[in-house]
């Protein structure tokens, strides 16, 4: 009740305010004890706006002289008023959650709670909860928050829709009635409420499985519930999530007529540096449906494609897909498809030594990519290199909130097509705040070889390492009819390679081109004039470029 009526007080001295035409308004000091009573405020306005108040109730309050110049201004008797009237959070409120449901919640028990301190009928609850990582308002959008009783007790219906059930942390706001609540459909980090007076947030699901492993500490993931990633099932138990020794084992594997897959998750961000993964599994041999990833995921980051940067190893349900890993930076829904956001490639191991060691170097405005065979601590040499690739599009992701993830689960929840859950082996997790002085010598590497024929006119790509590349050229040879010719042009022979190492080459500006049958690229120093093979009848034979720092070749398919 004192709060509504000093609600009032503070509309009144708004109202002389304006009626002075804002003037400043003087509060005398009726008493001579040099303090403003609010009875002596109350006094004064109350002639101003010719009612008669009683104010004996509240002569405890006063305000105070800011300024201490021995007048009481309006912005004095304003900011006092405010405070006192509620404007601002009261020390002597309180929200308590009293009960909350057991887990799951499939017999749909009410979040409740009570609440002191405040009025009741001026104020209501806003409440939330978070199922699979986001946030979700309740018991509805159309009803987002929920009436307090008048002895200050309220409840929630949580599990109106979807996986509610299964919801882990619940987070409540105290209102004013008139506060607009955000609408979370869903929200990727629980909302601010300006103006709200308490706030509480409670965990209501399962206990988190931890687990140290390389020196860090990691959550294990579980979804009771069709989830992300591919609509999975996820276990948190040692059946799927296991340390051996100082190893760390993932597993796909049936319960009870379901497939449950598993992920662990770094409790710390660890933002720009090296990423280094050991990994010793024949991950290069996978069921079709099963997805192996190594990779970095912010959940509150939606604007930013949840600064996802990945190392992943699959086939996507396609058993004739002939790549079986990729290297991507969302956004990327598919890989070949994304374009230079994502590079495919193939991984062959064999049981004697299944071990690989696998790179993400996040800098500001670059992530390389890098596999190797074996384990490695210093710069691999380059005879272990499977592949190699570095990003420098836009959009960009910076360093957030997010954290390492490692996980293994089955591509749009498929079982797996053998019918037996695979699993693998991650011997060792590192991070290093720098960068790896690779130590290489220069060599050049194709990343897409277009198909025969190229009736899509598919570029020639690849990239170098070991050189810098405003240094080098790339030259390009194809063959067709049995003939070499070089590309693009025998006017324009050579090929720029990008500060980050990639080269992309246009290989059919003519004739019969979409019929190459082979290619070959020679990394050359600036300078130096290749050989020009063109009409009228090209090379018999691919040029012997004695200047090339390095050379490969390929056959695009062609019987």
């Amino acid at each position: 009740m004192k709060k509504r009526f000093l609600s009032v007080i503070s509309c009144l001295i708004l109202l002389v305010a304006h009626s002075a035409g804002g003037a400043i308004l003087l509060l005398p000091d009726i008493d001579g004890n040099k303090r403003i009573s609010l009875p002596e405020t109350l006094y004064i306005l109350s002639a101003l706006a010719g009612q008669s108040m009683d104010t004996t109730a509240l002569e405890y309050l006063t305000l105070v002289d800011v300024d201490s110049d021995g007048l009481f201004g309006l912005g004095e008797a304003i900011l006092s008023l405010s405070v006192l009237s509620g404007h601002v959070p009261d020390e002597g409120i309180s929200v308590v959650i009293t009960d909350s449901p057991a887990y799951p919640n499939t017999d749909g028990t009410d979040l409740t709670g009570e609440i002191t301190g405040i009025i009741p009928s001026d104020h209501r609850l806003a409440t939330f909860i978070r199922v699979e990582d986001v946030w979700w308002n309740k018991p509805s959008y159309a009803a987002p928050s929920v009436a307090i009783r008048p002895d200050g007790t309220w409840s929630c219906d949580i599990t109106t829709g979807g996986n509610d059930a299964y919801a882990d942390r619940a987070a409540v706001f105290l209102i004013p009635s008139d506060t607009k609540v955000p609408i979370c459909n869903p929200c990727y980090a629980l909302p601010d409420i300006p103006g709200s007076l308490a706030f509480r947030e409670k965990e209501i699901g399962p206990a988190v499985r931890r687990l140290s492993f390389s020196g860090y500490e990691w959550t294990v993931k579980r979804r009771d519930f069709e989830a992300g990633p591919g609509g999975n099932y996820f276990s948190d138990s040692e059946e799927n999530v296991n340390l051996k020794g100082e190893e760390l084992h993932l597993a796909i594997t049936k319960r009870d007529n379901r497939w449950f897959c598993a992920e662990v998750i770094l409790t710390e961000s660890l933002g720009y540096g090296t990423y280094i993964f050991h990994t010793d599994s024949r991950i290069d041999r996978l069921d079709p449906n099963t997805v192996f990833g190594l990779f970095t995921w912010d959940t509150e980051a939606d604007r930013a494609y949840f600064r996802e940067l990945d190392i992943e190893f699959a086939r996507w349900g396609d058993d004739s897909q002939s790549t079986n890993a990729q290297f991507a930076v969302q956004p990327c829904s598919a890989c070949p498809g994304c374009g230079d956001r994502c590079t495919r490639f193939t991984t062959a191991l064999t049981d004697a030594d299944s071990r690989m060691t696998h790179y993400l170097v996040w800098r500001p405005e670059t992530a390389e990519f890098r596999s190797y065979k074996g384990t490695h601590t210093t710069a691999p040499p380059l005879d272990d290199m499977v592949h190699v690739w570095l990003f420098n599009g836009a959009p960009f992701p910076q360093p957030g909130r997010e954290t390492v993830r490692m996980n293994l689960w089955l591509h749009e929840g498929e079982p797996p097509a053998t019918g037996i859950g695979d699993s693998v082996v991650i011997s060792r997790f590192q991070w290093i705040p720098d960068t790896v002085d690779w130590q290489e010598n220069p060599d050049i590497q194709l990343t897409q070889v277009p198909p025969y024929p190229n009736p899509g006119h598919e570029n020639l790509q690849g990239y170098v390492t070991g050189v810098s590349p405003s240094d080098y050229r790339v030259v390009i040879y194809i063959n067709v009819g049995s003939r070499w010719w070089i590309k693009p042009y025998e006017n324009a022979p050579l090929t720029l390679i990008q500060p980050n190492g990639t080269w992309s080459c246009d290989i059919t500006t003519g004739g019969n081109d979409h019929l190459a049958s082979a290619v070959a690229a020679f990394l050359i120093p600036v300078g130096y004039s290749p050989p020009i093979c063109s009409n009228p009848s090209g090379c018999a034979a691919l040029p012997v470029i004695s200047p090339a720092a390095a050379s490969v070749q390929a056959a695009t398919g062609a019987e």
